[in-house]
């Protein structure tokens, strides 16, 4: 883990190679478990400080490469997310930032309409729904952003059923938290 926070930080690692990394974080929890706490903090600090990066002009590659950052902190998240299932009290702390994300990713039309990052992101509104059954996040999903970025999603007609799936899954357990 230090050796790749360290990576991310090193000015002379390719850039490329960050996403890829940030994205090993979340492998690292889902294997981990509950035993990823430890290193919960800096690596949400570390995803919070990605998601505020901007493209530096308006070319293709700096926007692309912003777009990857914010794919593999959702993959971070995901992962994260996965590790504390069986303990959202500790996942409580960080949903700010994990439904910060969530909103920037819908508001994007090149990252809402990515099949494989819509289907990440409505998944993981599912799996928080899912882990506090007793609507204690009804103020998170509440937000009409929410509502229309689960309904796009699933009604895209390009995206596979799969993926369908996975928004009803989503707009399932939505429902369930604004009861």
């Amino acid at each position: 883990m230090e050796i790749l926070g360290a990576n991310l930080n090193n000015p002379t690692v390719k850039r490329e190679l960050k996403p890829a990394i940030v994205s090993c974080f979340g492998d690292i929890a889902s294997v981990l478990g509950e035993n990823f706490q430890p290193y919960m903090q800096v690596v949400m600090q570390i995803c919070t400080e990605l998601t505020s990066l901007a493209p530096t002009d308006n070319t293709y590659e700096s926007i692309d490469y912003v777009n990857s950052v914010k794919e593999a902190v959702l993959d971070c998240y995901v992962g994260v997310v996965s590790s504390l299932s069986s303990q959202p009290e500790a996942l409580y702390t960080i949903l700010g930032p994990v439904f910060r994300l969530i909103e920037q990713i819908a508001g994007d039309v090149e990252l809402a309409t990515n099949e494989s990052t819509a289907r990440s992101a409505v998944g993981l509104l599912g799996d928080i729904a899912a882990m506090y059954p007793d609507g204690q996040l009804k103020e998170f999903y509440s937000q009409e952003w929410i509502t229309w970025f689960i309904k796009k999603t699933r009604s895209n007609t390009t995206f596979s059923q799969q993926t369908k799936d996975a928004a009803r899954w989503a707009r399932d357990r939505q429902k369930r938290q604004i009861a």
